[in-house]
């Protein structure tokens, strides 16, 4: 039976450790470079049956072998510093998953060279044709060689990205389609969602039924902020309630809404925090009156730049008091 003691080998290049007897979840990769509908469901590509994407051996050209990490000259170890750290997982590797999968197949198919003559026959290689199918929203148990030699090379390769580091250049630069989650990970991450929703909700309330005239204007600029439709001071309650209900717990933005709602009343009731409010809402103003100007996606004024973005240009206005004294000359 395979892994009867729990084990489990840490992945090249990541802080992420690959355990055996577990269960995994395989889910899109948020891709800031993909189209918004996409990075709202933080997803990379439409879902569907046929929409797999198979993780294979890299064969390394030059070598002439196959990367398995079932040897210590390996490429997948090359950047990896720590030797003990590679022997171990090598050792582990062997013990636990080579051994394994090497028991039903003929002499020579797990070889890490390319098929050929092998001791003078001529053999087809076993990571030839193996591929191991991926999606979005699947489940994997490690309790099998198959599977976690499966997960190991999807991993490896770049094709899965560990949850705590799948915003690492690199996985942009490979275009990793699929993060992993820890199944009991995942649970305490939708907990998590569920408390900042509630949280969110209870925070909207609070300031919809408040007297204050600060209240009220601190929440009509957080929903104009993050861009949800409704007007405070002139929307039914009850109608605006439901509206802001609905936001809070859509799906398609993973409930990323309620953690930004929840974030922003902590921060623009801060005195840092209510004079960006005051030159994000001067850099809209501007623009309306036509002193801030956007051309080719870049807001200029006047021949200053404020870049792409007006809610970083009010970040960066913060420290730059001569550009803010600038915009505040423009709009008087």
């Amino acid at each position: 039976m395979f892994a009867e003691e729990n084990f489990s080998v840490r992945i090249p290049g990541t802080k992420f450790d690959l355990e055996s007897n577990k269960l995994y979840r395989i889910i899109g990769r948020a891709d800031e470079s993909a189209p918004r509908e996409f990075r709202e469901r933080e997803m990379t590509k439409i879902q569907g049956p046929l929409n797999t994407q198979s993780a294979v051996v890299d064969f390394d050209e030059d070598r002439k072998v196959f990367d398995t990490g079932f040897y210590e000259a390996s490429p997948c170890y090359i950047e990896v510093s720590d030797k003990e750290l590679v022997s171990e997982t090598v050792k582990t590797l062997q013990d636990k998953v080579f051994s394994e999968l090497e028991r039903d197949l003929p002499d020579g198919f797990l070889s890490h060279k390319t098929s050929g003559n092998l001791n003078g026959k001529i053999v087809q290689h076993y990571f030839d044709d193996w591929k191991f199918p991926l999606k979005e929203d699947l489940t994997v148990s490690t309790k099998t060689a198959n599977n976690f030699f499966g997960l190991w090379v999807a991993l490896i390769t770049g094709l899965v990205a560990p949850e705590k580091e799948s915003k690492n250049p690199k996985y942009r630069r490979l275009k990793t389609p699929y993060v992993i989650l820890d199944r009991k990970e995942n649970a305490s991450a939708l907990q998590k969602r569920k408390d900042e929703t509630n949280e969110a909700i209870y925070n909207f309330k609070r300031l919809i039924k408040s007297s204050k005239d600060e209240d009220t204007e601190l929440l009509r600029n957080i929903l104009e902020y993050t861009g949800m439709k409704g007007n405070v001071t002139t929307s039914d309650p009850s109608i605006l309630n439901s509206q802001f209900s609905a936001w809070v717990e859509d799906k398609t933005t993973s409930l990323s809404n309620a953690k930004n709602f929840n974030e922003q009343i902590e921060y623009f009731t801060t005195k840092k925090g209510k004079d960006e409010m005051f030159i994000y809402k001067s850099l809209l103003e501007g623009r309306k009156k036509g002193v801030v100007i956007e051309k080719r996606g870049e807001y200029f004024l006047g021949e200053d730049s404020l870049g792409a973005n007006l809610k970083q240009a009010a970040k960066d206005l913060l420290s730059n008091s001569s550009l803010a004294l600038k915009l505040k000359d423009a709009l008087e």
